[in-house]
């Protein structure tokens, strides 16, 4: 299939066989992108000064004077936001570790391309970067709504009293069961509807209210106890519907905790059962044996306990060990590594070990149709991520929700 560009996309070639860069540059343009190459490295240190213009970079790891991993951290230092194909000579091993090194330095490494390639690869490829790039697109224009980044980072001083002023809100983020095409639950994620700066995402936020073990207690508290009622006044049937919600280490070690979340529990007559605290696995409570008598009583008491970003951390199989899990959640920076054979197997293992505990497994950060049969190979049910929805503010959960049982009525 032929897809053309339905905006303006740029893309860069650098590679110092021209041959190579000819071919995709030749390609690119018939697709209707604008492609230019690079085959020296002095032109290569004036062009990185105008990277950001650039929306897909085909990279060579092995260029005379500078090789690929230089190169990608170079492209850190500047920011860089384009799709990243990296290609090579020296075989798919070399590749997948190429590519980790560059997603730990936050680059948006989404393919490799193995030398020598056939054309019609090079041309799906294309075709699936063009589409990407679009979805990119739609995706950072409602990303700009949430973080301009011509504004100051918030303080805690300002945080504490756009939480006195009710400013946060919890959004929705839809789980869905791929074997049978329901929607097994909501993940409660916090936003701050701020009337100077517009709705604020948690990276500019979270971590300065973790850090504070006083507001991170009382927000905690108040965003479960907002996203129960709004769940319930939503109008869809939650009755087979779960809610998970984050618990930050810091607050298990309070002996009030688990009565206030009983409160809000009993409040909202919400079924306990179907209320999922999930504990961020990278995350350690400075008093780790109070914390999991915590964790463990909520557990006793029918609350479901998750760990979230499982295998990111170093206290996994501790965790598995000392206190009563129901779920694990695959962290999103392993499925987005999927096409690694090295990430395949870890993940494989994962599911592996959940099965045999009788734990259920989510995988989260689930963007695009490859990552989702993937998983699906690897009999993982539950997912979560960009590919079904975006988090839903509580206005439009009722219309996803329903619009989602509708269009997979006939698949059930």
């Amino acid at each position: 299939m032929n897809i053309s560009a339905s905006r303006n996309i740029s893309l860069l070639a650098i590679d110092d066989e021209k041959i190579t860069t000819d071919l995709i540059t030749n390609f690119a343009n018939k697709l209707g992108l604008m492609a230019i190459s690079i085959n020296d490295a002095s032109r290569l240190e004036i062009e990185l000064e105008h990277i950001s213009q650039y929306d897909i970079l085909f990279i060579d790891l092995l260029m005379p004077k500078i090789d690929g991993i230089k190169l990608l951290s170079l492209l850190s230092q500047k920011n860089c936001k384009a799709q990243i194909v990296l290609m090579s000579g020296q075989g798919q091993r070399i590749l997948e570790k190429t590519m980790s090194i560059g997603l730990k330095y936050g680059l948006n490494i989404t393919k490799t391309l193995q030398k020598p390639f056939f054309t019609k690869d090079l041309f799906d490829l294309l075709n699936q970067l063009i589409l990407d790039s679009d979805n990119a697109a739609d995706k950072e224009s409602h990303i700009n709504q949430i973080d301009s980044p011509l504004l100051p980072k918030p303080t805690i001083d300002e945080i504490k009293l756009a939480f006195i002023d009710q400013q946060f809100v919890p959004y929705f983020h839809p789980q869905i069961n791929i074997t049978n095409n329901t929607i097994v639950g909501y993940e409660v994620l916090a936003r701050w509807e701020s009337p100077e700066r517009g709705l604020i995402s948690p990276s500019l936020f979270i971590e300065l209210i973790e850090n504070d073990p006083n507001i991170c207690y009382r927000f905690t508290i108040y965003m479960l106890d907002n996203a129960l009622g709004l769940l319930i006044r939503s109008g869809i049937d939650y009755s087979e519907t779960h809610l998970s919600i984050n618990i930050p280490a810091s607050i298990l070690q309070e002996d009030s905790f688990v009565d206030h979340i009983n409160e809000i529990v009993e409040k909202h007559i919400f079924t306990k059962s179907h209320l999922i605290l999930e504990l961020t696995e990278t995350a350690i409570p400075t008093n780790v044996n109070m914390a999991n008598e915590t964790i463990n009583r909520m557990a006793l008491q029918g609350y479901r306990i998750s760990i979230d970003d499982f295998g990111t951390g170093h206290s996994s199989m501790e965790k598995l060990r000392d206190i009563m899990i129901d779920e694990i959640k695959i962290d999103r920076s392993f499925v987005s590594m999927l096409a690694q054979k090295d990430t395949q197997a870890i993940v494989k293992n994962l599911v592996s070990l959940a099965n045999s505990l009788e734990l259920n497994i989510v995988a989260e950060g689930v963007e695009n149709l490859y990552q989702l049969e993937e998983i699906r190979a690897m009999g993982i049910h539950l997912v979560q991520g960009f590919y079904f929805s975006k988090p839903l503010s509580h206005t439009l959960l009722n219309v996803f929700h329903s619009q989602f049982i509708l269009e997979h009525a006939e698949s059930r």
